[in-house]
């Protein structure tokens, strides 16, 4: 993991996972490998993950991850959930 910065809203850098598991209120979702990526250049910030299991994909734009956190997880959770199926 190579992360740097001092809150949620201003760290950069990369972090690969291997057999990571989420656990919510109502249940704890298994991952296999996947890598995070955070840069920002200028205001428009971006966060990539890349991974066979849950999803390829990137979200880009002006916003705080702190505000959107909740949304993220979620996101993860429905994408596990669909692919379990």
């Amino acid at each position: 993991m190579d992360f740097k910065g001092n809150t949620l809203d201003d760290i950069y850098g990369t972090a690969a996972f291997e057999n990571t598991s989420y656990t919510n209120q109502n249940k704890t979702y298994e991952f296999n490998d996947f890598t995070l990526k955070s840069w920002q250049k200028d205001s428009i910030k971006t966060i990539e993950i890349d991974s066979k299991d849950i999803v390829k994909g990137r979200l880009q734009g002006v916003y705080k991850l702190s505000e959107i956190k909740d949304v993220f997880q979620n996101l993860l959770v429905n994408i596990q959930e669909v692919k379990n199926r």
